[in-house]
């Protein structure tokens, strides 16, 4: 039997790819290069240089939550001081991934800011904490050991032991108009711990 050339083409390309996705999802991380992010114009530059030797910044106000991608945090540390607090609070942790050069991370930001339930939804059940993904730092120590990201903002639900409740790509939560209050409701109340 004779198999066309561009079948067995496709076919050489599928796997490779499978092979690529494959040996990418053992980690659980994919380490972009500086050519795979998309520049936003109007992100605004970091205020600080990146310094190594530079204490991280804390967690704001004894939350646990953190509000702003910030390269120079520490995201294994703010999980650790976030999980603490969600055992005392009997929440959950939701770990928002991105970026400040990510155009739908700001879109989310402004859908949490325009729909004052979901974000009270949000504060009752979650610590929330933004996870830093940009050139300057990729924070693979921290995401190491969850599911690989396809895309961004990306959500991992972590339960008060640190157990893994769900990973979420934000994009399945809209429509093509954005989005959905209902969906982020459903997403909200299924993902945060019974009873609250």
């Amino acid at each position: 039997m004779r198999v066309p050339l561009r079948l067995l083409v496709l076919l050489t390309t599928a796997l490779c790819l499978y092979s690529a996705l494959a040996g990418a999802q053992q980690s659980g991380v994919v380490v972009l290069e500086e050519s795979d992010f998309e520049s936003t114009p109007n992100a605004p530059p970091l205020s600080l240089p990146l310094d190594p030797h530079a204490p991280p910044p804390s967690p704001s106000g004894g939350t646990g939550e953190v509000h702003h991608f910030d390269p120079r945090r520490d995201a294994k540390a703010d999980i650790r001081y976030a999980l603490q607090v969600a055992a005392r609070e009997r929440k959950h942790v939701l770990l928002d991934v991105g970026g400040t050069w990510c155009p739908f991370c700001k879109v989310l930001d402004a859908f949490f800011d325009n729909n004052a339930d979901i974000l009270a939804l949000r504060s009752r059940s979650f610590v929330y904490v933004k996870v830093n993904f940009s050139k300057e730092n990729q924070n693979e120590a921290a995401l190491q050991d969850y599911p690989l990201i396809r895309g961004y903002p990306h959500f991992f639900v972590l339960d008060a032991t640190g157990k893994l409740v769900t990973s979420q790509r934000v994009a399945l939560l809209g429509t093509q108009s954005g989005y959905s209050p209902d969906r982020f409701r459903n997403f909200l109340r299924s993902a945060g711990p019974k009873g609250k």
